[in-house]
């Protein structure tokens, strides 16, 4: 995981090996601590690269701005899209852009609450809820409409190698 200094974007980074036996303690005393300042003349303060659903999405850094780009050339290469855990919130709109421009190929999206999901695809496809045909898939309900379908399932109980 990484973390940015806000003021001056640079990372700290920790290494996935580290992170299994990081000591938080002496983390945040050692890199984090020395890097937060909320003095009116020297702000600084670190923060996660991960955002949780925000509607502002700040460029932390440089990485921020590749990984979004590697995203989108990856989905737009794609031969089919399988979303698992997501909720289409509006304050995820960068991520929903690029789906948008990707609903010529198969989307596949897993969800237990397909109401919900036929919500979202009708404010990001223009959708209308009751234009979806019903069908079964590996055993599970699901609903197609177009190249996009929504399986009412965990994650666990699909297998990815047959959509």
């Amino acid at each position: 995981m990484n973390y940015v200094d806000i003021q001056n974007k640079t990372e700290i980074k920790i290494e996935d090996q580290e992170y299994c036996s990081l000591d938080i303690i002496s983390f945040i005393e050692n890199q984090l601590t020395p890097n937060i300042n909320f003095e009116e003349d020297n702000i600084k303060y670190s923060i996660p690269e991960f955002l949780p659903p925000i509607k502002i999405k700040p460029v932390l850094s440089k990485t921020f701005i590749q990984t979004w780009y590697k995203a989108e050339q990856k989905m737009k290469e794609a031969d089919k899209i399988i979303i698992v855990g997501y909720s289409f919130n509006k304050s995820d709109e960068h991520f929903n852009s690029i789906l948008h421009e990707c609903i010529s190929k198969p989307i596949f999206i897993i969800d237990t609450n397909v109401d919900n999901v036929i919500k979202k695809m009708e404010k990001l496809y223009g959708f209308s809820s009751n234009s979806y045909m019903s069908m079964s898939i590996q055993g599970h309900s699901a609903k197609r409409k177009s190249q996009l379908t929504i399986i009412q399932a965990n994650a666990h109980e699909i297998n990815f190698q047959e959509l």
